[in-house]
């Protein structure tokens, strides 16, 4: 077989992972030398590649391949080679400490889904916090205070209208909300996403509903005092006004009286 050796030049090959906020392991290729020749037929023109990886490369014969040709993203480096994908869940495998997309893909939900959240957190507490702590179950920006809200309505804290406006009553709903985890201090009653990964991460509390002040019934017929009796047996009654006498004459030596 005739072979010629050609005189290539010597490229560094990186290792990239098609995910976003993914820290790949750093890996420096020596020079790798090619020659090219024929094949057994003398017609058809290959390729030889001589190369042995250095200690300490990538496992990444434990990464998920597609099956077929993976186009590298435009703004990564030329020249690129992706070896492979990593798959959802991996992250541990290789050292990646934020989870992929395709992580939070399949198992992120909502921030309102109680039923998932519970069910995540019943089965992997350390992803569920992990999921949550990132991010990945934050309220949208707009309604935060609303999503606060029905959490402290789930747990007796709130007993206002859902409204997604922060006034007193919301705020006296934190205050009681933290004074049933004992040891545990909010520096201020405001709505924060970082209350409401707080409130979610934390184990559910039921405040007590306040009850309502009695009143004292008053009477419908107040009897008098005796202050009041005595004053009355005291007041003298006014006598009767004596008939008046109408004028006198004298007839004939008699007096009488002019009717």
């Amino acid at each position: 077989m005739f072979c010629k050796t050609l005189s290539l030049a010597c490229a560094f090959i990186t290792t990239f992972a098609l995910a976003q906020s993914v820290q790949a392991q750093e890996w420096r290729a020596d020079p790798i030398a090619f020659d090219a020749g024929v094949g057994g037929d003398g017609d058809q023109p290959i390729l030889v590649m001589a190369f042995t990886p250095p200690g300490g490369a990538p496992l990444v014969a434990r990464a998920d391949t597609s099956p077929g040709a993976v186009l590298p993203d435009p703004s990564l480096p030329a020249p690129t080679i992706i070896l492979g994908q990593i798959g959802a869940g991996q992250e541990g495998a290789f050292g990646i400490l934020r989870l992929l997309p395709s992580t939070v893909a399949q198992i992120g939900f909502p921030h309102d889904d109680l039923d998932a959240r519970r069910a995540l957190q019943a089965e992997n507490t350390a992803l569920f916090q992990q999921l949550v702590t990132e991010g990945h179950v934050d309220p949208p920006e707009d309604i935060v205070k609303a999503a606060v809200q029905t959490e402290l309505a789930r747990m007796n804290c709130y007993r206002a209208r859902i409204d997604n406006d922060w006034g007193r009553g919301s705020r006296q709903s934190v205050i009681d909300y933290f004074a049933q985890r004992a040891g545990v201090d909010w520096p201020e009653p405001i709505a924060s996403v970082d209350l409401f990964r707080t409130i979610i991460l934390s184990p559910d509390v039921r405040c007590p509903t306040p009850q309502p002040v009695a009143q004292r019934p008053r009477p419908t017929n107040p009897q008098p005092t005796q202050t009041q009796t005595t004053t009355q047996q005291q007041t003298p009654t006014a006598p009767a006004a004596a008939p008046s006498s109408g004028p006198q004459l004298d007839i004939g030596g008699s007096t009488g009286v002019f009717r």
